[in-house]
């Protein structure tokens, strides 16, 4: 089997299991069933989305700020856009993951 995986399941919706890892690549989840504790993923992925809620911080604070606007490159401005637009979707998908812990 591939990669010693009893199954591989690609989807754009997935129901993602309690006892599942969970690995957030990009905008890809990556699940891997029956192998962790529920309460060790819960504080993993808490400890993620506040390393991504202070980053985000960060670049919202950027971006409200008007000397960085008009001072910077406007592709300094647009990747920071892009940087801010990347971590909300990532912490969505957290809060999505954290959800499905119950």
């Amino acid at each position: 089997s591939l990669a010693c995986l009893a199954s591989l399941e690609i989807a754009e919706q997935v129901v993602r299991k309690p006892d599942a890892a969970t690995a957030l690549v990009q905008d890809v989840e990556i699940h891997l069933g029956g192998i962790v504790d529920p309460e060790q993923e819960r504080s993993r992925l808490e400890k993620q989305r506040a390393r991504l809620a202070k980053e985000m911080e960060a670049s919202r604070r950027k971006l409200k700020n008007e000397k960085f606007i008009s001072r910077a490159k406007p592709e300094a401005v647009s990747k920071e856009r892009s940087k801010a637009a990347n971590l909300e979707r990532q912490i969505a998908s957290l809060d999505e993951n954290l959800s499905a812990l119950g």
